[in-house]
C-alpha cells in the first residue's frame, strides 16, 4: 500500500476555516483519496 503525503500553504482564512471545522481535514482526505 502506497502512503502519500501532501504539504500546503494556508490562507488566513484557510486557517480559520480548519480552526472552526476540522472535520474537514478529513473531507478532503476523501476527496484526494477518491481522485487516485
Amino acid at each position: 500500500m502506497a502512503y502519500y503525503v501532501v504539504l500546503s500553504t494556508l490562507t488566513d482564512e484557510g486557517r480559520e476555516t480548519i480552526k472552526k471545522h476540522p472535520e474537514r481535514i478529513l473531507e478532503v482526505n476523501r476527496e484526494i483519496e477518491e481522485k487516485l
